[in-house]
């Protein structure tokens, strides 16, 4: 029996490595010699060996039972019925796919774990903001408004040294002012009984035209004037630029500022540096000092500290 149980054990080896030769020595009768493993009538499926393993075991088993017990010294291969479930059991784990405890294949039971939510804060007492029995009183205000036409053109001519916005030459210089009256919203009580005070882009336009006319008078009336006589360029040489009289030119915009819109400006407040600005970049692009003093001055006028209170 020790033969027949070396017989079958060769025979489940080879089904194992070679199921082919298995096969073909099971058929022909013969042993699967090297030359035997390269003439399989057909290609070797899975079918093929488990079948083959089967017949070996059953053989192996046939052999044990005939023999009535295992050889000397060679352990038996009967197993106890215990031993047998538990084997089946763990075969059949090794078979079946792992299922989560929701029965969703491959899911990990650990990302199902529900996320608690936060406590609700709702009626709970948080701490107190002090608030005053009395509310911080708002001091009153009220929007700007716009100077009506006969304000500004008062305004424009008391700033100037009285030169106003007129057109024309010789008897026939007329205020543009008057001209324009019904365009710039004055009430005339026949078609308009309530004077638009809207700063417009229309009335922008006109007041920009305005200071045009007017600074290009103060500037060429200054310019052939006597230096005590000026009134804009007070205290400069109408010649030179910034870089040739930094203090004098400081000194002539905040004269000019004072004049314009009725505020002092200190040596070294922040405001100075863009009317500074204005006035070096208007030298530098028309090479003339005076096109920078008409600059500031027409700037002066087009702005809201001017034609607003």
């Amino acid at each position: 029996m020790s033969v027949a149980r070396a017989q079958a054990a060769a025979f489940h080896t080879a089904s194992t490595q070679r199921p082919g030769a298995a096969l073909e020595g099971l058929t022909t009768g013969r042993s699967a010699g090297p030359r035997a493993y390269g003439v399989v009538a057909r290609s070797v499926t899975a079918g093929d060996l488990i079948g083959c393993c089967l017949i070996g075991c059953c053989l192996i088993a046939c052999v044990d039972g005939a023999a009535g017990g295992a050889a000397p010294g060679v352990p038996s291969r009967q197993a106890s019925p215990t031993a047998s479930a538990e084997a089946t059991g763990r075969q059949r784990a090794q078979r079946q796919p792992a299922v989560a405890a929701d029965g969703v294949e491959g899911r990990s039971a650990a990302a199902l774990v529900a996320i608690p939510e936060p406590p609700s804060t709702a009626g709970a007492v948080v701490d107190a903001v002090p608030v005053g029995l009395v509310p911080t009183p708002i001091p009153p205000a009220r929007p700007r408004k716009r100077l009506n036409i006969d304000q500004l053109d008062a305004a424009l001519r008391r700033a100037s040294g009285d030169i106003g916005w007129t057109a024309g030459v010789g008897n026939n210089v007329k205020n543009e002012f008057v001209t324009l009256a019904l365009t710039l919203g004055k009430a005339n009580y026949t078609d308009i009984t309530t004077e638009d005070l809207e700063a417009s882009a229309l009335f922008q336009k006109f007041l920009a035209d305005a200071a045009a006319s007017i600074c290009g008078k103060r500037v060429n009336a200054d310019l052939a004037s006597a230096a005590s006589e000026r009134l804009l360029l007070i205290g400069v040489d109408p010649k030179l630029g910034y870089e040739a009289q930094p203090a004098a030119v400081d000194k002539a915009l905040r004269r000019a500022v004072l004049r314009f819109h009725g505020r002092v400006l200190a040596a070294d407040d922040p405001e100075l540096e863009s009317w500074r600005f204005l006035f070096q970049g208007a030298t530098k692009i028309s090479g003339k000092p005076a096109e920078g003093w008409r600059a500031v001055c027409a700037a002066l006028i087009q702005h809201p500290a001017f034609s607003t209170y």
